[in-house]
């Protein structure tokens, strides 16, 4: 990683129905590897209800990732993890 790397946490809800969960686990960090990214951290938090439905359905499947990245590389992942159907929602926080 070079000096301009941070750190970040990302929460990403995956919808089961459409892939398995290690096939999904196995893109995620195919992209993570692909843009230069280092995974410190990885946590499953399990099935959860949704606060409000997302495309007519009402659970999904959370998981957590800490990772250190460069900022470019984390626009191309957002990119990449936005066409990626399985994927209903992630949210990506820069860690102090």
């Amino acid at each position: 990683m070079s000096e301009f790397s941070r750190k970040y946490e990302m929460m990403i809800i995956y919808d089961e129905e459409e892939k398995s969960l290690d096939e999904i686990k196995t893109f995620v960090n195919g992209v993570f590897s692909a843009n230069g990214m280092t995974v410190i951290d990885e946590k499953d938090i399990g099935l959860r209800d949704y606060a409000y439905p997302i495309n007519e359905k009402t659970r999904g499947h959370y998981y957590l990732y800490h990772f250190e990245s460069e900022p470019d590389a984390l626009i191309k992942m957002t990119k990449e993890f936005k066409l990626y159907r399985p994927i209903v929602r992630q949210i990506v926080l820069k860690q102090d």
